[in-house]
Order: C-alpha cells, then sequence, then structure tokens
C-alpha cells in the first residue's frame, strides 16, 4: 500500500519550481540574464542549444 498525502500538502520540489515559476512572470527579461550568469559553463551551454533548437523549430 502507497504512502497517502493530503491534498494541500506539495513536497519541497513542487514548491521550488512554483516559486521559480513566478520569478519569470514580469520580471522575466530582468531577471533571466543574471540568472543565466550564476549558471555552471555546462549549463549555460545545455541554455543555448535549447534556444537554438527552438529557433529551428519557429523556423519550420
Amino acid at each position: 500500500m502507497g504512502l497517502l498525502y493530503g491534498g494541500n500538502e506539495k513536497s519541497a520540489g513542487v514548491l521550488k519550481i512554483e516559486e521559480e515559476r513566478s520569478t519569470y512572470g514580469e520580471d522575466a527579461l530582468t531577471n533571466l540574464p543574471e540568472d543565466f550568469q550564476r549558471l555552471t559553463p555546462r549549463h549555460k551551454m545545455m541554455v543555448c542549444e535549447i534556444v537554438h533548437a527552438l529557433l529551428r523549430a519557429e523556423r519550420r
């Protein structure tokens, strides 16, 4: 039998994701460059690859 959780309980991971989503609301263009600079070089490369993939998809 699995564990049961209350309807209003959220895991720390879910709360963190919701907090980050709220960060990228109206201020997304303001905060994003600073947040990008805090990433590791490897993660910066991943973000760039994602952006390039999205741009290629937009051209189709």
